[in-house]
């Protein structure tokens, strides 16, 4: 069976906000102390929180799910200012991007960014742009056959801890 790639619905909530609890506990548990992970899970993926963001027309949650359960998802903020390093009039934010751990390298990773450029089209955007952790290679590499390239560092708050974080940005239409 084929995954289902999807806008998610206020129906999702619930199991969105834990499957996105638990993806990013397994990405980052050890990024951090268990106080500054435990306080960003709790600020970040609440049920409430997912619903005003689905409910964002400056937002787009896309879901990918086997069956009854949620494999992956990506969350684009679609109005936001465009970063000074990219040189072009729109540019959408790769806020999130997210596989359950069992389904990386199985392909899957590559269909939910192909949507995440189909959205990108949608919206006249002529880029992509995301943060990625500094000490995440595999996800870094990820990116980097995606298309895009490190223009610039940000800092990134897990609860009130600051990590390093690369601005990797690509065109749209660039897929590695």
């Amino acid at each position: 069976m084929e995954a289902l790639i999807r806008t998610a619905s206020p129906a999702d909530v619930e199991r969105l906000s834990a499957f996105m609890r638990s993806s990013f506990l397994a990405a980052y548990h050890d990024s951090s102390e268990p106080a500054n992970v435990s306080a960003h899970v709790e600020k970040s993926y609440r049920v409430d929180r997912q619903a005003a963001e689905i409910a964002d027309p400056a937002m787009r949650t896309i879901v990918m799910e086997l069956g009854a359960a949620f494999i992956g998802y990506a969350q684009l903020r679609i109005d936001v200012p465009v970063p000074a390093e990219l040189t072009v009039g729109k540019a959408i934010e790769v806020a999130r991007f997210y596989l359950a751990p069992d389904r990386k390298g199985d392909g899957s990773a590559q269909r939910l960014m192909e949507s995440v450029r189909h959205t990108a089209i949608g919206h006249s955007a002529e880029a992509l742009w995301l943060l990625v952790w500094q000490q995440a290679p595999r996800a870094q590499r990820f990116y980097e056959k995606s298309g895009f390239r490190i223009v610039g560092t940000r800092t990134f708050l897990i609860g009130d801890d600051a990590q390093a974080d690369w601005l990797m940005a690509c065109p749209v239409g660039d897929s590695g």
